[in-house]
């Protein structure tokens, strides 16, 4: 039979066993809240090309803004609309560019785009949480992962809070530096995506493309 001073240190040990459990539990976030979808909303982005071919002396850039609408719900697939058009100068009227398609099934947000179905974001969200975003498409395997959760990010001066990170591709080597990763705010959705493939040979840039876009505008209609 147990001592009483026995019974008291099985208690404390049970209490700070549960203590140290809590501590490595990770913090869980709601990947709804980083891409809402309500009727009237809408997205525009600057956004920044670069195409690069150095054999044919091509050193391109195109800037433009991108609008993107909530159109409401198609019911015969059951994934939300979403209307982007674009403009080459803030003075311009906005001419048509593409449409998206958009569902959230479950724990997944899908991206539907130039017949690509992406996995953008998956529920719960927690820190180094990964998955493949092209799970639901043709290409390659690419591991998608949480980083710098609820943390500020900051876009021409502006500061957005509780902003998630989704990396999405790191390559850096002597032939290759590729990177892709983009930033979600709570209660906005997409406000920086970066996406960039360059290939070297004998140490000098060779070929490559990049686009960078950056929320400028988030408002209801």
């Amino acid at each position: 039979m147990l001592k009483k001073g026995g019974i008291l240190l099985l208690l404390l040990l049970s209490i700070l066993g549960c203590k140290k459990e809590a501590i490595d539990t990770p913090e869980l976030y709601n990947a709804h809240d980083y891409f809402p979808l309500k009727e009237g909303e809408y997205w525009i982005h600057h956004v920044n090309f670069i195409t690069i071919d150095a054999a044919v002396d091509v050193y391109d850039s195109l800037e433009m803004e991108i609008k993107t609408k909530f159109a409401g719900l198609d019911t015969s697939l059951d994934q939300y609309v979403l209307n982007r058009y674009f403009r080459l100068d803030s003075l311009d009227e906005w001419s048509d560019y593409d449409q998206v398609m958009v569902s959230w099934e479950g724990q997944s947000f899908f991206w539907f785009e130039n017949n690509y179905r992406f996995l953008k974001l998956t529920d719960p969200v927690f820190e180094g949480k990964s998955w493949d975003g092209n799970s639901y498409n043709i290409l390659d395997v690419s591991d998608y992962f949480y980083s710098a959760l609820n943390t500020t990010f900051e876009i021409d001066g502006i500061l957005y809070t509780s902003t998630i990170r989704v990396d999405k591709r790191n390559i850096n080597n002597a032939i290759q530096k590729s990177s892709a990763y983009e930033v979600f705010a709570s209660g906005i959705g997409s406000i920086y995506e970066y996406d960039s493939d360059f290939s070297y040979q004998a140490g000098m840039l060779s070929y490559g493309n990049s686009k960078e876009s950056k929320l400028i505008k988030f408002d209801i209609e």
